[in-house]
């Protein structure tokens, strides 16, 4: 879809309700789609009831479960203990199904995506859960501290053999997702005609996160197996770990565009293709801090999302 007619500048202002644009069940529909996994009839009339502003608040904020935190953690455990993988996809869809903060959940799916690993392969249920746990931690968090955590969380660094990475022998899976999927992607976000890493920056980065392995379910990083030496990453010199690493890519000018362009396909639309112009304002506000939740809520309170060229243009 053309996007000729959404303006850069007002498409992330605050809607309001007007004549031509009112809040109803069709909007608090949209809303529950996109921020949820849908509403009953009795939701949807609340919403309506409630007005926008209070019913994305309500969305964003969630409600507390204690009863459900309790089932959660006693399945958990079991599921964890018998280290059955079977049941960890059963065990998240009960979650969605029954959670009283939905957004949350979505938020999770999003990251679970972004993130994407398998039991196949790490083949520890606890870790898993572990890592679901992680993303939903930070869902609505900074997405700063979530990139952090994740390079040193158990089943990514199985998924991804960061636990084989020695200064003798640097695997390079990690530090080559960690560019290409998981904070820049392959091409920069306003100069698409410009690649946003080079196979050297992979290979200096892969030593950087040499030296981890894991030790009771946990990361423990080993200063025998990490190669201290200088590194060159991104034009950037030092003896550089995995830390550096993460805040040298988000360093980087593409790095917010690509956050932002893949939550505009997640919850705003997958037929209108943004323009670089069109994230900028989204881009520029989240490199500040890195704030994920906030611009959550910019997206779901804007008049782009709850516009008539974003309303059905998502396969449900």
């Amino acid at each position: 879809m053309a996007q000729d007619s959404i303006n850069p500048q007002s498409a992330w202002q605050r809607y309001r309700t007007s004549a031509d644009s009112a809040w109803d069940v069709k909007k608090a529909g949209h809303l529950y789609r996109r921020a949820a996994f849908g509403a009953t009839l009795a939701e949807l009339e609340a919403a309506v009831a409630a007005g926008p502003e209070r019913a994305v608040e309500q969305l964003l904020r969630g409600r507390a479960d204690p009863d459900g935190d309790a089932l959660w953690t006693t399945m958990s455990n079991t599921v964890r203990n018998a280290n059955n993988g079977e049941q960890l996809p059963a065990l998240w869809l009960y979650r969605m199904l029954y959670t009283t903060h939905p957004l949350r959940e979505k938020l999770t799916l999003f990251w679970h995506n972004h993130f994407a690993t398998s039991n196949l392969k790490v083949q520890n249920a606890g870790s898993m859960l572990g890592q679901y746990e992680l993303m939903r931690r930070h869902s609505q968090g900074n997405f700063r501290e979530l990139l952090l955590e994740m390079s040193r969380d158990p089943a990514m660094m199985i998924w991804l053999d960061t636990i084989q990475s020695t200064r003798q022998q640097p695997n390079e899976n990690y530090a080559h997702e960690l560019m290409e999927l998981f904070s820049l992607g392959i091409r920069n976000g306003r100069r698409p005609e410009q690649r946003n890493y080079t196979e050297q920056d992979i290979r200096e980065a892969a030593r950087a996160f040499t030296g981890w392995r894991i030790d009771a379910g946990r990361a423990v990083f080993n200063a025998a197996q990490h190669d201290d030496t200088e590194k060159n990453v991104f034009g950037q010199r030092g003896r550089f770990r995995g830390d550096d690493v993460v805040r040298i890519c988000l360093e980087q000018e593409s790095a917010p565009y690509f956050i932002c362009r893949k939550l505009f396909k997640f919850l705003v639309s997958e037929t209108i293709t943004p323009s670089p112009e069109l994230l900028e304002p989204l881009a520029e506000e989240f490199r500040r801090d890195w704030n994920f939740g906030a611009l959550v809520e910019r997206v779901l309170r804007s008049n782009l999302f709850f516009s008539a060229q974003v309303y059905r243009s998502k396969v449900k």
